[in-house]
Protein backbone atom coordinates (compact mmCIF):
# COMPACT_ATOMS: atom_id res chain seq x y z
CA UNK A 1 0.00 0.00 0.00
CA UNK A 2 3.16 2.55 0.73
CA UNK A 3 4.40 1.89 -2.87
CA UNK A 4 0.97 2.51 -4.10
CA UNK A 5 0.29 6.01 -2.17
CA UNK A 6 4.19 6.85 -3.36
CA UNK A 7 2.98 6.12 -7.07
CA UNK A 8 -0.48 7.94 -6.92
CA UNK A 9 1.51 11.23 -5.18
CA UNK A 10 4.12 11.08 -7.92
CA UNK A 11 1.25 10.89 -10.82
CA UNK A 12 -0.38 13.52 -8.72
CA UNK A 13 2.34 15.85 -8.73
CA UNK A 14 2.71 15.81 -12.25
CA UNK A 15 -0.78 17.06 -12.63
CA UNK A 16 -0.87 19.66 -9.98
CA UNK A 17 2.52 20.92 -10.48
CA UNK A 18 2.86 23.41 -7.39
CA UNK A 19 3.87 21.58 -4.36
CA UNK A 20 2.47 23.75 -1.64
CA UNK A 21 -1.24 23.12 -3.70
CA UNK A 22 -0.06 19.71 -4.36
CA UNK A 23 0.52 19.32 -0.40
CA UNK A 24 -3.17 21.28 0.61
CA UNK A 25 -5.24 19.21 -1.55
CA UNK A 26 -3.75 15.71 -1.57
CA UNK A 27 -3.08 15.87 2.03
CA UNK A 28 -6.75 15.58 3.90
CA UNK A 29 -7.12 12.47 0.76
CA UNK A 30 -4.53 10.40 1.78
CA UNK A 31 -4.86 11.04 5.68
CA UNK A 32 -8.55 10.27 5.52
CA UNK A 33 -7.62 6.90 3.34
CA UNK A 34 -5.06 5.39 5.49
CA UNK A 35 -7.79 5.91 8.70
CA UNK A 36 -10.31 3.96 6.14
CA UNK A 37 -7.73 0.98 5.47
CA UNK A 38 -6.08 1.29 9.14
CA UNK A 39 -2.43 2.63 8.18
CA UNK A 40 -1.17 5.17 10.49
CA UNK A 41 -1.90 8.68 9.15
CA UNK A 42 1.11 10.09 10.62
CA UNK A 43 3.40 8.08 8.19
CA UNK A 44 1.16 8.44 5.67
CA UNK A 45 1.15 12.18 5.71
CA UNK A 46 5.24 12.06 6.01
CA UNK A 47 5.30 9.96 2.84
CA UNK A 48 2.99 11.85 0.79
CA UNK A 49 5.15 15.31 1.97
CA UNK A 50 8.82 13.66 1.19
CA UNK A 51 7.18 12.41 -2.09
CA UNK A 52 6.35 15.61 -3.41
CA UNK A 53 9.37 16.87 -2.85
CA UNK A 54 10.68 15.06 -5.18
CA UNK A 55 9.43 16.09 -8.90
CA UNK A 56 11.70 15.69 -11.23
CA UNK A 57 10.24 15.59 -14.70
CA UNK A 58 8.49 18.58 -15.33
CA UNK A 59 10.37 21.83 -15.22
CA UNK A 60 7.62 23.34 -12.90
CA UNK A 61 7.77 20.62 -10.62
CA UNK A 62 10.91 22.36 -8.54
CA UNK A 63 11.91 25.27 -8.00
CA UNK A 64 15.57 23.90 -9.53
CA UNK A 65 14.35 22.61 -12.62
CA UNK A 66 13.25 26.34 -13.41
CA UNK A 67 15.93 28.15 -12.62
CA UNK A 68 17.85 25.27 -15.02
CA UNK A 69 15.30 25.93 -17.08
CA UNK A 70 15.52 29.61 -17.49
CA UNK A 71 19.27 29.71 -18.44
CA UNK A 72 17.87 28.55 -21.71
CA UNK A 73 20.34 26.18 -22.12
CA UNK A 74 18.56 23.42 -21.00
CA UNK A 75 14.79 22.77 -22.31
CA UNK A 76 11.51 20.63 -20.95
CA UNK A 77 12.91 17.37 -23.09
CA UNK A 78 16.28 17.70 -21.19
CA UNK A 79 14.08 16.93 -18.00
CA UNK A 80 12.32 13.81 -19.11
CA UNK A 81 14.72 11.13 -19.84
CA UNK A 82 16.91 11.94 -16.14
CA UNK A 83 13.74 13.17 -14.81
CA UNK A 84 12.11 9.62 -14.97
CA UNK A 85 15.32 8.11 -13.33
CA UNK A 86 15.51 10.44 -10.50
CA UNK A 87 12.13 10.16 -10.17
CA UNK A 88 12.00 6.13 -9.62
CA UNK A 89 15.10 6.25 -7.69
CA UNK A 90 13.52 8.57 -5.20
CA UNK A 91 10.20 6.45 -5.28
CA UNK A 92 12.56 3.40 -4.38
CA UNK A 93 14.11 5.05 -1.82
CA UNK A 94 11.29 6.66 0.14
CA UNK A 95 9.95 2.77 -0.04
CA UNK A 96 12.70 1.41 1.40
CA UNK A 97 13.05 3.84 4.02
CA UNK A 98 9.86 3.93 5.13
CA UNK A 99 9.91 -0.25 4.61
CA UNK A 100 12.92 -0.49 7.24
CA UNK A 101 14.20 2.22 9.19
CA UNK A 102 10.66 4.29 9.77
CA UNK A 103 10.01 0.36 11.73
CA UNK A 104 12.54 1.33 13.78
CA UNK A 105 11.95 4.48 14.94
CA UNK A 106 8.09 5.11 14.31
Amino acid sequence: SVLLIIVFVHLYHMVVSNVGTAIVTLLPIVMSFSLMVGLDPVKIALITNITLTFGFILVVETFPNILAHDTKIVSQKDFVYPGILTTILTALATFLVVSTWWNLFL
